[in-house]
């Protein structure tokens, strides 16, 4: 894995540009908001980590996010937020949902192994594979027909 300091947010900006005509298309409006915490304020949203797997993670929790959004309803939030020992990234929908089962199952930690499997893997256990790789955390919370949160946390470095 290459790692290089990466801007988290331009990485969020980029994949929420290229995400933006299959969002429309279902009439879903993408809200980005960053914010830096009074005494994360002189944080840049930069990081140590590999640019194309984290921009894999956003792309794949901005597309569930869109698929499991109901057309024309409340817009999908995504924040970024700067503290003193990592940032944060929530994905907030009011979609479908995620029935509490596949909550249950999206919450255990993936067991990963020295050499993981070689399988086809799904969007969540993708995000989970570069949230393990860059020690990061994962909470998701949702509600089936009310929607679902996913909040991603990463150290900086």
């Amino acid at each position: 894995m290459k790692l290089e300091v990466i801007s988290v947010p331009d990485i969020v900006k980029s994949v929420i540009s290229d995400l933006a005509a299959e969002a429309r298309k279902k009439k879903i409006e993408i809200v980005f908001n960053s914010v830096s915490s009074e005494s994360g304020s002189s944080k840049t949203g930069k990081t140590v980590g590999s640019q194309w797997l984290f921009t894999l993670m956003v792309y794949n929790l901005l597309r569930m996010a869109i698929e499991g959004s109901f057309a024309g309803k409340d817009p999908i939030k995504v924040e970024l937020e700067n503290h003193d020992a990592y940032w944060q990234l929530s994905v907030i929908d009011q979609g479908k949902g995620i029935s509490p089962l596949d909550i249950e199952t999206i919450n255990t930690p993936f067991n990963f192994g020295k050499f993981p499997e070689i399988r086809k893997i799904s969007g969540i256990d993708l995000i989970k594979y570069v949230i393990f790789l860059h020690k990061g955390t994962l909470s998701v919370q949702s509600v089936q027909g009310k929607g679902s949160s996913f909040i991603i946390k990463f150290p900086y470095y």
